[in-house]
């Protein structure tokens, strides 16, 4: 079993993506990325407005704050963005600066080249986004007086939301670094992969608002001062809760996608 520890650790692919690894969390622009990513974190730590106490709310709030920032920034736009500028460096900058003859010439197969700048790339990025979810899911029982519980009750949640950003970051991923081969210049490979995530986006699982879903109320009668406009409120707030459950439950079955 040593042996083979020692031989993994000794291996070509190890030895790459070890080196890069580092090289890139050193790197500004691993700073600057990071800094992008946890801005809505920040945000929720300085005004966390809770809603409840408890686990149950605690779970309920980490749901909703998903729902919400992961379609329209973690994994929205600016989330995609974030993986084509790291992704479609990694091949196509070694290709441009003509550092990729140097890799070449060691004992190094191709395919382990590849594959360690994807795990590199990939690895990186389970940080730039595992580390705002982190510190969302550590503050949330502090907020809601769920103690050391509530940090297991929502470690579920949480590896879940990590899971699923890792699976759609690898796809865009591994497009762009495909198209970096194709494409020696760090700068068009990244507008050429955006330009195709951008056409097959559609064809990405969506997350949807509500399982069953309503007609969103006008704002007239969402802010009515009168004795109806406050029952219709609170009748649409307790309905928004149940949507929230049962838009994050169905983000665990497939064919809630569409």
């Amino acid at each position: 079993m040593k042996l083979k520890v020692d031989k993994l650790f000794s291996s070509p692919l190890w030895v790459v993506f070890s080196t890069e690894i580092v090289k890139l969390l050193r790197s500004r622009k691993f700073k600057v990325l990071l800094a992008i990513t946890l801005f809505p974190s920040v945000i929720y730590l300085l005004s966390p407005n809770p809603s409840g106490s408890g686990v149950e709310g605690m779970r309920k709030a980490f749901q909703t704050l998903m729902l919400d920032l992961l379609p329209n920034y973690w994994l929205g736009i600016i989330g995609q963005l974030i993986v084509i500028i790291l992704m479609s460096d990694l091949l196509a900058g070694e290709i441009d600066r003509g550092t990729i003859r140097l890799l070449i010439a060691k004992p190094l197969r191709l395919s382990e080249l590849v594959a360690a700048k994807f795990l590199t790339g990939l690895g990186t990025l389970l940080l730039l986004f595992g580390i705002p979810y982190a510190v969302i899911w550590l503050y949330n029982p502090v907020v809601y007086g769920a103690g050391v519980g509530g940090l297991w009750e929502g470690f579920s949640d949480l590896l879940y939301v990590l899971g699923v950003t890792a699976l759609l970051m690898a796809s865009i991923g591994a497009l762009s670094m495909l198209l970096s081969v194709v494409i020696s210049r760090p700068l068009y490979a990244s507008l050429a992969t955006f330009a195709s995530s951008s056409c097959y986006s559609s064809s990405y699982p969506r997350f949807p608002t509500s399982a069953t879903p309503r007609a969103t109320p006008s704002a007239t009668g969402r802010f009515s001062s009168s004795g109806a406009g406050s029952a219709r409120l609170i009748s649409q707030g307790s309905r928004e809760v149940q949507d929230t459950r049962l838009s994050f439950s169905c983000l665990r079955q497939s064919s809630c996608w569409y």
